[in-house]
């Protein structure tokens, strides 16, 4: 497998193939999470896990974990067909993918570090996006929506994402 990969657990792979069945390419190793990244430390395993490597391109929209987010690269996170907005309990922006830069049109320099639902994303500062960070400690939810700030009217699948102990909430935009 050639670029970034997600190591997904569990008994399915991605390409809908049972682990095991005939024509699905499986790896089993053992791995270490190093609990704070969730990288993989092949070769230095401490228990068996079995899995698949799953292209970060493959981490979809609708699939992706927090967790996963949190654990990848910034290039990781720059391959991904879909934005990513990152932000701390503040809203403080501190991930900002690169194709949520090129869609939006804004320089990551000019998000990174400032409040998003008071500089960036106005149009999300309401009871439908914002307010549900607020008001809620967990998340996962996937939402129709349309952005009107600096663009035409843009129809697009929000994905908001939080977790009471993770460092990071998360906004997924789908154009």
């Amino acid at each position: 497998m050639v670029g970034p990969a997600v190591f997904v657990p569990g008994k399915e792979a991605r390409s809908s193939r049972p682990i095991g069945s005939p024509g699905a390419k499986t790896l089993k190793f053992g791995w270490k999470s190093d609990g704070l990244s969730g990288r993989l430390n092949i070769g230095r395993a401490c228990s068996a896990e079995r899995g698949v490597l799953v292209p970060v391109s493959d981490a979809s929209f609708e699939t992706v974990a927090i967790g996963d987010l949190d654990g990848m690269t910034a290039e990781e996170r720059d391959a991904l067909p879909y934005g990513v907005v990152g932000f701390d309990a503040d809203t403080i922006v501190t991930i900002y993918n690169a194709t949520e830069a090129r869609m939006s049109g804004l320089d990551p320099s000019t998000v990174l570090g400032v409040p998003f639902f008071e500089a960036v994303g106005q149009c999300m500062n309401n009871f439908m996006v914002a307010q549900r960070f607020e008001d809620e400690a967990a998340i996962d939810d996937i939402i129709p929506y349309v952005l009107t700030l600096r663009m035409r009217p843009t129809k697009v699948r929000l994905r908001l994402l939080a977790d009471r102990d993770g460092p990071h909430h998360y906004i997924l935009i789908e154009r």
